[in-house]
């Protein structure tokens, strides 16, 4: 139901959500532009479910895979997030490209800080 996503919204900091289905499998992507538009509809909160709003997965990624192979997604695709799934096609995360590359920003400082 829409108050459990807008929970997820305010209680974390993420700007995208995976949506699994009953079978726990990857069924698409909800993301606070998608909740934006939505809500400039009225009163459609209490008829809105995950499923009514999520965007169709273009890309994922094996939770086995490299950060190179992130980073080559990111250039390649231009998304702002990469579902991260296992060998089932469940959803084990996800990474968001803001948090993907300032993570790679802090590692680079630490590994330049450790030459110096």
């Amino acid at each position: 139901p829409i108050g459990e996503i807008l929970k997820n919204f305010s209680d974390y900091p993420y700007f995208y959500y995976s949506v699994m289905g009953n079978d726990k499998k990857l069924k698409g992507i909800i993301s606070i532009d998608s909740i934006r538009q939505i809500f400039r509809e009225k009163d459609v909160d209490n008829f809105i479910l995950a499923a009514d709003i999520l965007e169709p997965i273009r890309i994922k990624i094996l939770s086995t895979s490299l950060a190179t192979e992130a980073k080559q997604i990111f250039d390649k695709y231009h998304v702002g997030v990469i579902p991260v799934v296992d060998e089932n096609d469940f959803v084990v995360g996800c990474i968001e490209e803001r948090m993907f590359y300032s993570f790679i920003a802090r590692k680079q400082l630490e590994a330049e800080q450790k030459v110096l």
